[in-house]
């Protein structure tokens, strides 16, 4: 028996060796009451903490305050306690008062009688794969916005030809200079709209291009080989 226990002994000092040079996990010990019992290299590098600043502490400094006002340490020590095990993932709180994106596992430890003695608590840092997740996430929605603005894009453009068009040929009916200066004023306000939609369309982003002067038309044979050379570049275009 004492043979025995000795080997115990040993087998555990040299898992707490291993446990304590860990420098990718926060690997340490809570008391049944969220005490912290033991700590390792990796908690240290990961929290901020070194063993004699956290032990003996409770573990409530880790979390948010959103969390504390909420009661979550609590509610997670009862979830590992009824299931054996408890896993979280969410925001936690270094000595410095930074946060990190942390995956948590709290495993319930029990001695020999079934009693409840502690807590197995294995953390690690994983605030790079949040925020890498965070990116292509905002990448896909980018990219689907850009679709549905080139699908409107082009909607517009269309509809803005065939406005230009509907304008020439109504131009060619018209025999009132002043009404027909009007409409050829609406084609060039077109024209200039057409040209900033290509802008953004091709990344150019103007601020503002110059608008056209209004088109002044002196008689209404001249208007209609304007609004004729208009109507063929709208068709061209389109």
């Amino acid at each position: 028996m004492i043979e025995g226990a000795s080997t115990a002994v040993q087998l555990i000092d040299r898992f707490e060796l291993m446990v304590g040079v860990v420098d990718d996990y926060a690997i340490f010990m809570l008391d049944a009451d969220g005490t912290v019992a033991t700590w390792n290299r990796g908690a240290q590098r990961i929290k901020g903490y070194t063993a004699e600043e956290i032990i003996g502490r409770s573990f409530t400094v880790f979390y948010t305050p959103d969390d504390l006002a909420s009661g979550k340490p609590a509610r997670e020590l009862q979830a590992a306690a009824a299931s054996g095990q408890h896993h979280d993932e969410g925001w936690r709180v270094r000595k410095d008062s930074s946060i990190f994106w942390a995956n948590v596992l709290i495993t319930a430890i029990y001695d020999a009688d079934g009693r409840l003695i502690g807590y197995a608590n294995v953390t690690s840092d994983e605030t790079d794969r949040k925020i890498a997740e965070g990116l292509i996430q905002r990448a896909h929605l980018m990219t689907e916005r850009d679709r549905v603005a080139c699908e409107l894009q082009e909607t517009v453009v269309r509809q803005i030809f065939r406005a230009g068009l509907r304008l020439s040929a109504i131009a060619n009916l018209i025999s009132d200079p002043q009404i027909t200066s009007r409409v050829l004023s609406s084609i060039a306000d077109l024209d200039v709209t057409l040209k900033e939609i290509r802008a953004v369309i091709t990344g150019q982003h103007p601020d503002r291009l110059a608008p056209r002067p209004h088109a002044t038309v002196r008689s209404a044979s001249r208007g209609h080989n304007v609004m004729g050379r208009r109507a063929g570049r709208f068709t061209a275009s389109s």
